[in-house]
């Protein structure tokens, strides 16, 4: 057993032991190479020592943030060194110095460390002189420490692994994440919703405009009828006054005010029935009958014939300017005594056709006798009619078309026929 040594100043080595002393020069002793033991012995964060088997110690961690705070991250500690196992610190707590020592026998203060930390750099850095290994401002993430110690030999000593973790702050977490995009998400959502409403309630205000202004056209179209229909009922009782007498030209105007009264009417309605709308027709060709010099056979058909004339309703003032033009441009200007005009209504499933019937002259030669008589009467009863359908027919739930046939037997003109078809919602 060694009891004590002592060097002496040749350089020679003595021991005492029990047995007796023995000595041995320097010079003769040969040490091999050896390698390099590195441990974690701490880790500093924030500049600062942290005894991690003291956190458990309130009066250790009060009244310090830094100290609480690790405590909370830190739930053990290695069981021989002041190393704390799964240190998860916040992101604003991110400076870290990692104390290291390492034990060599031939040259220990000539050790040098290296050290890496995955997923930082991921590249073994420089040598170092100093064991204390200071890593600033580490971004959020998962990382691996890695160091090792390399003797004067060039001998690599082991290699020291610490896993640690930086957390993300709240907003780049996962969750933040998910409630961020479902935010935007909504925000586009229920700007887009927004969006649709404004331009839904634009398009009706638009729409109810373009409506308004269809019913003031239709309005006006049909206060043109008036006039149309009041010049030639005020020439016609100019007539029965000069050529019948006042008793004829009495029952004319009685005729006249009735037939005036249902146009006032029916001018402010948009829809009239179509048994009103027969009385207004019947009213008006009787009105007719009195002031022409001829007779006129006038026919007015139902198919079926029970029809429920009171449950269909009709544009007013449709039907009576095209038998006014029947009778006016057709049959008056006809030279033989035959003079038939008939008025057929259809209903065929969804669709009610009104079938306008005359032998007159014909379009054409109605067309040459308008020609003639410069200074007469322009009639604009079809101009009217043709705009008043193509103004329903934007501004209304019935679609209606006209189509005018000219008769014929072989080339002879046989009179006219005019088709309006109504479809839709013709009820009330």
């Amino acid at each position: 057993m060694f009891n004590s040594a002592l060097k002496d100043s040749k350089g020679k080595l003595w021991w005492g032991t029990t047995d007796g002393v023995v000595s041995i020069a320097s010079k003769d002793m040969v040490i091999p190479n050896s390698i390099p033991k590195l441990t974690l012995n701490s880790i500093e964060v924030e500049q600062e020592f942290i005894d991690y088997g003291q956190l458990s110690n309130n009066v250790y961690i009060e009244g310090s943030e830094l100290r609480r705070t690790i405590a909370k991250a830190t739930k053990s500690k290695s069981k021989f060194s002041n190393v704390p196992q799964n240190l998860e610190l916040p992101y604003n707590i991110n400076d870290l110095s990692f104390q290291l020592s390492a034990t060599e026998w031939n040259s220990p203060s000539k050790i040098m460390y290296q050290y890496v930390i995955d997923g930082l750099d991921n590249t073994w850095g420089p040598l170092l002189k100093s064991p204390n290994i200071a890593v600033q401002n580490i971004p959020y993430g998962n990382y691996t420490f890695k160091a090792r110690a390399i003797g004067e030999t060039g001998n690599l000593s082991n290699t020291i692994v610490y896993n640690f973790t930086i957390k993300p702050p709240w907003w780049h977490t996962w969750w933040a994440r998910v409630l961020m995009t479902i935010l935007v998400l909504s925000v586009i959502v229920v700007v887009f919703q927004l969006r649709i409403k404004a331009v839904r309630k634009k398009l009706k205000k638009e729409e109810a405009i373009r409506l308004q202004m269809g019913q003031l056209e239709a309005k006006a179209l049909r206060a043109q009828m008036n006039p149309h229909f009041i010049f030639n009922s005020l020439n016609g009782i100019q007539s029965a006054i000069i050529l019948k007498g006042e008793r004829e030209a009495n029952k004319y105007l009685t005729a006249f005010a009735k037939l005036l009264r249902f146009t006032l009417d029916f001018s402010h309605s948009e829809k009239i029935s179509l048994k009103k709308e027969i009385q207004y027709i019947n009213t008006y060709v009787d009105l007719e009958k009195l002031r022409q010099p001829h007779d006129i056979n006038f026919t007015l058909r139902l198919e079926p014939e029970d029809m429920e004339t009171s449950n269909i309703f009709l544009p007013s003032m449709m039907i009576q300017p095209l038998i006014e033009n029947a009778i006016l441009h057709g049959l008056i200007p006809k030279k033989s005594k035959n003079r038939c005009l008939q008025v057929t209504f259809k209903l065929r499933e969804d669709c009610l056709y009104a079938v306008i019937t005359d032998n007159g002259i014909g379009r054409k030669a109605a067309t040459n006798i308008k020609a003639r008589q410069k200074n007469e009467h322009i009639s604009h009863a079809n101009r009217i009619m043709k705009e008043r359908i193509d103004t329903i027919k934007q501004f209304s739930t019935i679609d209606i078309n006209m189509v005018i046939d000219d008769l014929y037997d072989g080339e002879k003109p046989m009179g006219t026929r005019v088709t309006l078809t109504f479809s839709g919602n013709y009820g009330n």
